[in-house]
């Protein structure tokens, strides 16, 4: 299990990224506590999600994105499905003479930014699949969880169409989210991204 949280308004972008990651090691599945989010410039960053070689690409996809000075999230978001889409590929062909492939290489990337065409905010979802084409994408509305959190997606799209505010958002993620722990087995370790007018931040 392996929790992300993402969501926009007018305003901004918020993502709560939980940082233990799934990894296969020395012939057992660990979970290993990972820092998940990769910058892009000023404007725009990639959260991953699942096995650990997500957050490895995230990371490159970044990097690539960066060098290419792409400053529009919505071509940024078409890009970055063409390089994971390669790296993807590249990984699963070399990994796979090691282990077959199994859920445990589920992975998925969120983008964020800012678009100057629209002046607006995007959020975007890519994930892997077991049929082609292996990396999928769309652009998610308000608010996204993976895996899916109904009741969170729903008091979350409520407030933002309340026009709250991004600190207010924030609190009422927080505190949902580090309640998760509460009710499993399974305690994430929460990181969160803000991206807004006056920049990208990281707090815990």
């Amino acid at each position: 299990m392996n929790y992300t949280v993402a969501c926009v308004t007018e305003k901004g972008i918020i993502i709560g990224n939980d940082e233990k990651t799934l990894s296969f090691s020395e012939g057992e599945l660990k979970y290993l506590d990972y820092d998940r989010f990769f910058k892009v410039g000023d404007k725009a960053l990639i959260a991953s999600g699942g096995f650990l070689e997500a957050a490895n690409l995230a990371s490159k996809a970044a990097s690539f994105l960066e060098e290419e000075k792409i400053d529009d999230v919505k071509e940024m978001y078409q890009a970055a499905i063409a390089y994971l889409s390669g790296e993807y590929d590249r990984f699963m062909r070399k990994h796979c003479e090691i282990m077959p492939i199994d859920p445990t290489h589920y992975m998925t990337f969120i983008l964020g930014g800012y678009s100057p065409r629209d002046s607006k905010y995007h959020l975007y979802l890519i994930w892997n699949r077991k049929k082609l084409p292996q990396l999928d994408g769309e652009e998610i509305g308000s608010v996204f969880t993976i895996p899916r959190l109904v009741s969170l997606e729903l008091t979350v799209s409520k407030i933002i169409a309340e026009g709250k505010n991004m600190d207010e958002i924030l609190a009422v993620l927080k505190d949902r989210l580090e309640k998760i722990g509460d009710k499993e087995d399974y305690t994430p370790r929460w990181n969160y991204a803000i991206l807004d007018e006056s920049g990208i931040r990281f707090l815990k």
